[in-house]
């Protein structure tokens, strides 16, 4: 019996993707493929297999599809090979140990409560409709991608949170509970006469705020002095991304001074823009 996963509709309603698995056997290694169809076509057309997969990737049932906003391009899910128990060993003869050393990017408790998240993690993939040319975006070596311009644009960005994830262990200074509590947060963009004040809020300085002028808003968000401006935001989605939180914020209140220089770190300087550049 032909099961179905994820069918996903374009905004027009002229283009539809699926996922299918119509194999009628128990194997645990699942043949899912990934179809499209349009309004021109008779028949859906298969777009990738297991057979046509990058190597060391399969088809995911879990990560999501959906269409770019122009309905050029169909973003799925790439998964890495599932990894299944043998099931002709005894129960004696099964090893039943978990390990855990002190140097792993994520703490066990934490390894523990994303254990169904890892299972189903998916990298981001996209196909290209017109030119049925098939781009995969995300990896395990960069896991996480954001798309530009609702699906449209002709770059993504990627990233890899693993490096930093050790570290954090012991430099987080507040939870993400404290910084959501008001369900709004500020953005500052600081302007060019204060490079002490971005080097002051690189440290750990439990005390970099009450040594720094500022204001509170209305919303209870620290509004510092003397910048270029600054965003104030709600809270409108909060998307979990491995051991992160992807906060996406709708923009309440927007102030700038013309009348001064944004404040540029580049290449490990700072750096100005003056008004005649």
């Amino acid at each position: 019996k032909t099961k179905y996963f994820k069918l996903s509709l374009s905004n027009s309603g002229k283009n539809l993707a699926f996922i299918i698995d119509a194999d009628s056997t128990k194997t645990y290694h699942r043949p899912y493929k990934l179809y499209t169809w349009n309004s021109s076509l008779n028949n859906a057309k298969l777009v990738i297999d297991k057979d046509t997969s990058p190597e060391g990737y399969r088809v995911s049932s879990d990560g999501e599809i959906k269409f770019s906003k122009d309905e050029s391009k169909l973003y799925f899910g790439l998964a890495l090979p599932e990894i299944v128990q043998d099931t002709l060993l005894l129960d004696e003869e099964i090893v039943n140990v978990e390990v855990w050393t002190y140097d792993e990017p994520r703490l066990y408790t934490i390894q523990e409560k994303q254990v169904k998240n890892d299972k189903r993690k998916s990298f981001q993939t996209v196909f290209h409709l017109k030119d049925s040319k098939l781009i995969q975006i995300a990896t395990k070596e960069f896991p996480n991608a954001l798309l530009s311009n609702e699906g449209d644009g002709d770059y993504a960005l990627i990233s890899n949170p693993e490096p930093y994830q050790l570290s954090s262990q012991w430099t987080a200074l507040f939870s993400m509970n404290d910084f959501l509590k008001n369900n709004s947060f500020v953005i500052n963009f600081l302007s060019n006469e204060q490079e002490e004040i971005s080097r002051l809020f690189a440290t750990k300085d439990p005390e970099k705020v009450s040594k720094t002028s500022h204001t509170i808003s209305s919303s209870n968000n620290i509004i510092l002095d003397n910048t270029l401006g600054h965003i104030e935001l709600s809270v409108y989605q909060q998307i979990d991304i491995a051991d992160h939180v992807l906060v996406i914020g709708k923009v309440e209140d927007l102030k700038i001074d013309d009348n001064r220089n944004p404040l540029i770190y580049y290449r490990s300087n700072y750096k100005t823009l003056n008004n005649d550049n």
